[in-house]
């Protein structure tokens, strides 16, 4: 996830994902990076060696990089997301939610991967990994 993460959406968002998807995610090695200036004390809170807060990083561009997938499960906000412009032009997959992907012209299961519960992120990062979507960039 990227954001200025001062910004009540974004870490209301991080810490979201933090207690409901990774404990889905269990079963693999995923580390969920949260790469974003001025994350508050309770979202450093949950750093360990799955969850990553970075702060404030110059170029997004090396995470994209080195990662399978980026998600934006978005649980505030209006218009279009910058954040999730630039994972959809890195190639790599994306999974949102209507609040991620408002405003942006894509196509779910083409574009993106629309996702609203935590199982439905759970399931797709699971078939990411077990090679059933295909993250070739």
């Amino acid at each position: 996830m990227r954001g200025a993460m001062g910004r009540i959406e974004n870490g209301l968002t991080a810490i979201w994902y933090i207690e409901k998807v990774m404990p889905e995610l269990s079963d693999t090695n995923v580390r969920f990076i949260i790469a974003g200036s001025h994350p508050s004390e309770k979202l450093r809170s949950y750093a360990n060696e799955r969850v990553v807060v970075t702060g404030f990083v110059d170029s997004i561009d090396e995470y994209f990089e080195k990662s399978l997938y980026f998600v934006a499960p978005l649980v505030l906000g209006a218009g279009i997301k910058v954040k999730v412009l630039e994972a959809l032009s890195s190639g790599i997959p994306v999974l949102t939610n209507e609040i991620g992907i408002e405003g942006i012209p894509a196509q779910n299961k083409k574009h993106y991967l629309f996702c609203k519960q935590p199982e439905d992120y759970a399931e797709a990062i699971h078939k990411i990994l077990d090679g059933q979507i295909d993250v070739k960039k």
